[in-house]
């Protein structure tokens, strides 16, 4: 089944960043992600986690008039040139983990 990165949150959205930074993740029986840095992987909820992944990736972020985010980065499309990917979320980390796992797979994965 697909579903849009657009619609990811919590551990789905979490697994699918593990997978961007090429991490094999792993769940534990009690639902959270194992990965071989972390016990508890849940990047989407944590700064520090995911804030050198915003740093690498030069994902910029800004509050929208409703309450949600926004997050945007340039991704390389060959040539020189760049393209534009924009994502929201509810909060900065959902918006720009969004974004950062859209870079890597498209828009939409597979649960």
């Amino acid at each position: 089944m697909k579903i849009k990165v657009s619609e990811l949150v919590g551990r789905d959205l979490d697994y699918w960043v593990a997978k961007a930074e090429n991490i094999n993740p792993v769940f534990n029986s009690t639902g959270q992600i194992i990965t071989d840095n972390h016990i508890n992987f849940y990047v989407s909820r944590s700064w520090s986690m995911a804030g050198p992944i915003i740093q690498r990736e030069q994902i910029a972020l800004d509050p929208c008039v409703d309450g949600a985010w926004y997050a945007g980065m340039s991704i390389p499309t060959g040539g020189g040139d760049y393209e534009a990917l924009e994502m929201r979320g509810e909060t900065p980390l959902i918006a720009a983990m969004r974004c950062f796992v859209a870079s890597r797979f498209g828009e939409e994965v597979e649960i």
